[in-house]
């Protein structure tokens, strides 16, 4: 939603020239006002699918955006995400023009917080500008102290071992300038199974007391499909989410948009979908540093063992996931099947109620 946006947008410097927006309409609070016509999920691709019957390709969403340049398919989706609500909110005027308001709008995260230029007539609150400053300043340098340390591991674990360190070796860092954009984006994607709730746990040591960072390899344009990735790690959908920024910069120990395809931090899983080691030709990943890119030559051979020497262990520490395909297409089957056997004993239980004396 825009007031999602908004509150990140608040977070930048230049938004203390600002107060709110003004005259917003949110299309989002349109298409669920206007029930009869609202889908089932609240995401944009659903509602465009609904309500125009054109579909949006999301396969980009988590893609590498640190990168530069970004690559083609990361521009058009990126100007098709924006002009495709040009498209919905024709809609929405066409249908239902009564869900449409519009409003003004303020970052939550500055709800009650004075702006900079009223500060002189608030009292006590001289300073507050340079302080808020100072946070900022501090807290980049924290994430460009982090994007440095990730890159000098990748680099370190690349110099110490000799298939790695070879002139013409499986995997090395490039320059972002020089890296090409006809290679295939590999994604690195946190996910976090949140631990069960007290009163469902059966024991108090149980493995779901603890939330589980997975770290998923996937294609650029290769979705992944959150209930097949749920099912195989054997939890319920609901737990399973995408890392919040501070999940991943906390739990997994990079940066958002730039996490490069191994464990930071020992208690990471590291899983990778097959599409990755059956690619054709050479991948580009991130080294968790936005001037540098890793290429990576061999997935299948690389990968493993990049990730085996970050956590300085001799077996492989990445899992090559089955294909979801087949997965998904057994899992229909069960369902299928399930349903069938529930409309039949249904049927029984009325015959038998219908021919009882």
């Amino acid at each position: 939603a825009f007031q999602t946006d908004l509150d990140k947008l608040s977070l930048l410097a230049s938004w203390r020239f600002f107060d709110m927006a003004r005259k917003v309409v949110d299309l989002r609070d349109a298409c669920t006002t206007a029930a009869t016509k609202s889908s089932t999920t609240p995401g944009l691709a659903s509602q465009l699918k609904t309500w125009t019957g054109l579909t949006l390709d999301k396969a980009m969403q988590c893609s590498d955006w640190a990168r530069r340049p970004l690559t083609r398919s990361q521009v058009n989706y990126a100007a098709s995400d924006a002009a495709c609500l040009f498209l919905l909110h024709a809609a929405v005027v066409r249908r239902s023009p009564e869900a449409l308001c519009q409003r003004d709008m303020s970052p939550k995260s500055r709800d009650n917080i004075p702006q900079p230029q009223n500060l002189a007539a608030v009292p006590g609150t001289s300073g507050m500008l340079d302080s808020s400053q100072q946070t900022c300043d501090q807290e980049d340098g924290d994430l460009q102290a982090m994007q440095a340390s990730s890159l000098s591991l990748i680099r370190k674990l690349l110099g110490s071992h000799p298939q790695f360190s070879a002139g013409a070796g499986c995997c090395r860092c490039v320059n972002a300038a020089d890296a090409s954009t006809t290679d295939a984006e590999l994604n690195a994607l946190c996910f976090v199974v949140a631990p069960l709730k007290p009163q469902r746990r059966s024991k108090p040591l149980q493995d779901g007391s603890h939330a589980q960072p997975f770290l998923v390899l996937s294609l650029a344009t290769v979705p992944v499909d959150l209930r097949w990735l749920a099912n195989y790690m054997g939890v319920a959908r609901r737990r399973l989410h995408m890392a919040t920024p501070e999940e991943c910069i906390d739990v997994f120990g990079a940066v958002p948009g730039c996490v490069p395809p191994l464990s930071l931090r020992p208690a990471v899983r590291v899983v990778a979908l097959p599409c990755v080691c059956i690619s054709n030709g050479r991948l580009i990943a991130s080294t968790g540093h936005p001037d540098w890119r890793l290429l990576i030559e061999d997935p299948r051979c690389a990968l493993p063992q990049l990730n085996a020497l970050s956590l300085d262990t001799e077996s492989p520490s990445l899992e090559w996931l089955p294909d979801p395909s087949k997965c998904l297409q057994s899992l229909d089957a069960v369902i299928r099947l399930c349903d069938e056997v529930h409309t039949s004993l249904k049927t029984c239980a009325i015959r038998v109620i219908v021919e009882a004396p």
